[in-house]
């Protein structure tokens, strides 16, 4: 009971406010954000070491983020994908990107992969687990010895990367929005 009220408690503190300087994961690193006056774009960049954000995007810099994230992790999970497929000889059908809050990633039936763009927000390594994890379930669907073993044959040190996910996910929250 005590853990929950203590996951309680860190959900509730990643509740943003995009008030500049305040700091969002990328990669598993955290940049403050800025914003700016410069007419050179409109989205979300990350420049120097900050993330920037044109000022006049500021009452919905929410969705400007979570647009921004979508589209980074979405462009980074076809190549993770593209590499570990060729590596393991495991193809997926389809590659999703979803909102999932708690589910990092799913293989459906019919051999598609869905990833949360939460995901963008975690180390590289711990992204790579969760793709190899999907992927070996074209395999194997379900998480028998022959599917760990398969999983660990890719990533020796998968149980480090569960382990990290089980204690860090109110880092991948930051708020339920899609």
């Amino acid at each position: 009971m005590e853990k929950k009220l203590a996951e309680h408690n860190a959900i509730k503190e990643e509740n943003r406010a995009f008030e500049e300087g305040e700091r969002f994961f990328y990669l598993g690193n955290t940049y403050p954000l800025l914003y700016v006056d410069s007419h050179s774009f409109k989205g979300v960049r990350l420049i120097n070491g900050s993330f920037i954000i044109h000022r006049d995007n500021k009452s919905h810099a929410e969705r400007v983020f979570v647009e921004w994230y979508k589209k980074t992790a979405r462009e980074l999970f076809q190549e993770r994908v593209g590499y570990y497929s060729r590596l393991s000889k495991l193809y997926p059908t389809g590659i999703k990107v979803t909102s999932g809050v708690y589910r990092y990633g799913s293989c459906s039936s019919s051999d598609s992969i869905s990833l949360s763009w939460r995901l963008i927000m975690a180390p590289l390594y711990i992204i790579d687990y969760v793709i190899v994890h999907e992927l070996c379930h074209i395999k194997e669907k379900n998480h028998s010895h022959r599917f760990w073993d398969l999983v660990e044959t890719i990533i020796p040190d998968y149980r480090g990367c569960k382990r990290w996910l089980k204690d860090n996910r109110h880092l991948l929250l930051y708020g339920t929005s899609p």
